[in-house]
């Protein structure tokens, strides 16, 4: 790279036969110089490939005069770029800020740690999630108003689909993973949504601290119910907090909860009987899994005891919700809404089969009128 009129990174002009940038290793760690021979000699490149939490991260800079553009292109799923009108040697800053999401360790006392800079907001790489549920929301909300109770918001899959059919629903959502929530509080401060709340806890039939179980950071199979999956599925847990959520909504003085939704990989018993008040009533449409035996997703087949606490538990949590005058309807993805006198389990690897819907009984034609229509 020539360098012959050409603003270097730190502000003044550099001289022909001055070294080029990628002779000062010391000056710009961690950065690796790409010559791009089909770029104009005035323009100066960088590029840096890392992976961020499983993510791959292509960070570029390109300085020309006083113009730095900054791109940083997620794993073709998403891109970031800005430009900034300032002196060149503002770029190495600027990069810096990049750099560090890939874990810069810093000193603290007589020790160093490491802390993230760049975060990558899952909800943008995951954001199509169980299209079949599309429709029965669509129809749920439309039969019905009022607010939209999530439990189990996860990264903010169901949030996506609620602003996609109004952008102005009332939106409640819960979730007790941090690293979840972190997600999902950011992407409603960032789009400044007004309607939209969530809260970093879970619901239950009780006040206190439960272990969650999980096998990631924002585990969309996470559980607090031990015994619910194989032994040695999960390998990390934690402590949360979790709310009765009668209570909590009281708290909330929601005027009128319309849908509500429980995702919570197996928990779902004690959440409905949190609720049990709320529901009898609200008479919302309570929308819930009950997980088939032998998910694809669980590497270890199940033992006869692991199978009969499952079936125990959603035999329970059917009760629950028909003790609350509630009638039970199946979501498939391939046949669509039919009434079940009883949920069975059964030995299934497909997810699309698993979802239910409780539905008010004097508000089950107009719902099942409109989800035919969408189809």
């Amino acid at each position: 790279m020539d360098g012959i009129g050409t603003e270097s990174p730190w502000g003044r002009k550099m001289r022909r036969n001055e070294p080029s940038l990628g002779e000062h290793p010391a000056r710009w760690p961690r950065v690796v110089v790409e010559p791009r021979p089909h770029l104009d000699s005035s323009r100066i490149v960088l590029s840096r490939h890392v992976e961020i939490h499983g993510v791959s991260v292509d960070r570029t800079l390109r300085c020309h005069g006083k113009i730095v553009t900054v791109s940083v292109h997620f794993g073709g799923n998403m891109d970031i770029s800005f430009q900034m009108r300032k002196a060149a040697r503002r770029a190495q800053r600027a990069l810096n800020l990049i750099t560090v999401g890939a874990g810069s360790k810093f000193p603290v006392g007589e020790s160093r740690f490491r802390a993230n800079a760049l975060y990558v907001n899952q909800l943008s790489l995951r954001n199509v999630h169980e299209r079949w549920m599309d429709r029965a929301y669509r129809s749920a909300l439309a039969t019905r108003g009022g607010t939209f109770i999530d439990v189990g918001a996860n990264i903010g899959q169901t949030l996506l689909k609620v602003l996609a059919i109004d952008p102005d629903q009332e939106y409640v959502g819960f979730e007790p993973q941090l690293g979840c929530a972190f997600f999902v509080d950011d992407f409603i401060r960032t789009n400044e949504l007004k309607h939209h709340r969530l809260f970093p806890i879970g619901i239950s039939n009780r006040n206190g601290t439960l272990t969650l179980y999980r096998r990631m950071t924002d585990d969309g199979m996470a559980s607090s119910t031990p015994g619910f999956r194989a032994d040695g599925f999960y390998n990390l847990m934690h402590q949360i907090y979790v709310a009765h959520g009668d209570e909590f909504l009281d708290e909330l003085e929601i005027p009128e909860v319309g849908l509500i939704k429980v995702d919570v990989e197996g928990g779902e018993l004690e959440v409905i009987q949190g609720l049990s008040r709320t529901i009898t009533k609200h008479q919302p449409f309570v929308f819930f899994e009950a997980l088939n035996h032998d998910l694809v997703d669980e590497v270890e087949q199940k033992d006869e005891s692991t199978r009969a606490f499952r079936e125990e538990r959603v035999a329970l949590l059917e009760s629950e919700l028909r003790s609350c005058g509630l009638t039970i309807m199946q979501i498939r993805a391939s046949s669509g809404l039919s009434t079940v006198a009883s949920i069975s389990l059964r030995e299934h690897s497909a997810t699309a089969s698993n979802d239910y819907v409780a539905v008010p009984p004097d508000l089950v034609a107009g719902f099942t009128d409109r989800y035919a229509s969408l189809g």
